[in-house]
């Protein structure tokens, strides 16, 4: 086992010594660097344009639209399940309306048709 210990680390120094003579190391020191710069560049610019739209009002305003339109589909929510309710409520005697006119109607036909 010990044996397996010792020919791993001198694997892996060797493959360090090697990363360090191509260059790799270092470039990927820079690239690490560079990436950094990036996101702390980009971090800055989201945190400013929050600043501004904060400064402008923007946000203020869009809360306040999102929450003037939640309480409106709110309301529109129960102006629907309202006169859904009404609607269930008369449509029973609806039926029943419907149902004694198209007899009369069907009545009278008959009649009509058996005087001919």
């Amino acid at each position: 086992m010990a044996e397996g210990i010792h020919g791993a680390s001198s694997s892996i120094r060797e493959l360090v010594l090697a990363l360090h003579q191509s260059g790799a190391i270092e470039e990927m020191a820079r690239s690490i660097n560079e990436a950094a710069t990036a996101i702390r560049d980009i971090v800055n610019e989201i945190n400013d344009t929050v600043k501004d739209l904060n400064k402008r009002g923007i946000i203020k305003d869009t809360s306040s639209a999102i929450e003037e339109t939640t309480n409106a589909t709110l309301d529109t929510i129960r102006t629907v399940k309202d006169a859904t309710k009404a609607a269930a409520e008369t449509t029973p005697t609806a039926v029943k309306i419907l149902r004694e006119v198209s007899d009369k109607v069907r009545s009278k036909a008959a009649d009509n048709n058996s005087s001919k």
